[in-house]
């Protein structure tokens, strides 16, 4: 049994590794700029890997993904049982640019460690190398195989690790039993989240002098209609009950860009919209519908260019998995706003769940941080999801 010294410890220690993986800085190179260190993950996975490698892993793989020195980590801890267990972390933090102090510090203050990536999400990975120090210590082995993945490209370019690991799983010919993908949840196990559909727009319109508006064809007037429309597309799936477990639909309008010059009506605006989806929604066919019924309303001709589309994440809230992860945190199962590694983990692994310390309200933030008890609270579901009989 785990007496509250162990349990002490246990959050200690988890504390100690995010101190050490916060002080790695690891920017997605597109949020990368000049307060972000070396960008990418690299520095990271081959510091990871070695400390795998010394918690006792049977095998590590740092393997290469699509894109160069952007390597993926791969650690096997050999079980009791047949079955496969896994942990996927994704390894790339967001931009720092806009935090106040040292983004990299990893210091212990107020009970919280701070700095980026506390929550998102090396918080997740600290509490599980906690653990795995302990099972080295005391000559334990998790009950199933388990592996332990640092994934990259999660915050951004298309989750290129979580694609690699998914095609690495394949290759290798292995379905795992259960798989948690690490985020902040503040410890309740998530079963669902909505998917994602980002569109950009180019409206077309003609230039001309601004002195003679009325012998040009301004963009920028094409744009704000479409804005327009899609805040009514948003207010139409907003109306009424939802009629899913995570929610319903929605539609934001986060960028537009358009104009060359102040004495120049503009011949381009370009409008970015991002679409949530709900379970049942194929990213395709809505971003068909959407267009072919709002652009003919713009009245300038628009075209479209679909930047990702990822299906909406659903599992069971009563599988096993889910119900174990409930009773060991003491947190009932919730959907997250999150979007996560999962949109591309459908047929992977027969059970998921999204999981891990601290709260979504400080990932991106201008300042980051994870309460020491969060990660002793994780710490203790991952021992026991390892120690269950199987």
């Amino acid at each position: 049994m785990t007496g509250p010294k162990r349990t002490d410890e246990l959050a200690d220690a988890a504390a100690a590794w995010l101190a050490r993986l916060i002080r790695i800085p690891s920017v997605n190179p597109t949020n990368a700029g000049p307060r972000s260190g070396e960008p990418g993950e690299a520095a990271l996975s081959a510091a990871l890997g070695g400390w795998l490698e010394d918690l006792g892993a049977s095998w590590v793989e740092v393997a290469d993904t699509p894109e160069p020195g952007r390597p993926n980590v791969y650690a096997f801890f050999e079980g009791s049982t047949d079955a496969w267990i896994a942990q996927d972390t994704h390894l790339d933090t967001v931009a720092v640019e806009h935090m106040t102090g040292d983004p990299f510090s990893g210091e212990l203050r107020d009970g919280r460690v701070w700095g980026r990536g506390a929550v998102d999400t090396k918080g997740a990975l600290a509490s599980m190398l906690a653990v795995l120090e302990r099972f080295q210590a005391d000559g334990v082995r998790p009950t199933a195989n388990l592996l332990v993945v640092g994934t990259v490209g999660e915050e951004a370019a298309g989750l290129l690790g979580a694609c690699a690991f998914r095609d690495w799983l394949t290759a290798k010919g292995v379905v795992l039993a259960e798989l948690l993908v690490s985020e902040p949840t503040s410890c309740a196990p998530v079963f669902g989240h909505k998917g994602g559909l980002g569109l950009h727009f180019t409206v077309h319109g003609k230039a001309g002098h601004s002195s003679r508006p009325e012998q040009a064809s301004n963009a920028i007037y094409g744009a704000a209609r479409l804005v327009a429309l899609l805040e009514a597309e948003h207010d139409r799936l907003q109306a009424g009950p939802a009629t899913t477990e995570v929610g319903k639909g929605s539609v934001a309008v986060t960028m537009i860009d358009g104009g060359h010059s102040r004495n120049i009506i503009p011949d381009t605006c370009t409008v970015y919209a991002g679409r949530r989806l709900v379970p049942g929604e194929e990213p395709g066919e809505v971003a068909k519908e959407l267009t072919n019924r709002l652009l003919p309303r713009v009245s300038m001709p628009v075209t479209v260019e679909q930047s990702l589309g990822w299906r909406a994440v659903y599992r069971p809230p009563d599988s096993p998995l889910c119900t174990s992860i409930a009773k060991w945190s003491g947190h009932a199962p919730d959907i997250s706003t999150l979007g996560t590694n999962a949109f591309v983990y459908g047929d992977i692994a027969e059970q998921l769940v999204v999981f891990g310390p601290g709260a979504v309200e400080q990932a991106h933030a201008a300042e980051e941080w994870c309460e020491v008890t969060e990660l002793g609270l994780a710490a203790r579901v991952y021992d026991s999801w390892l120690r269950r009989p199987r």
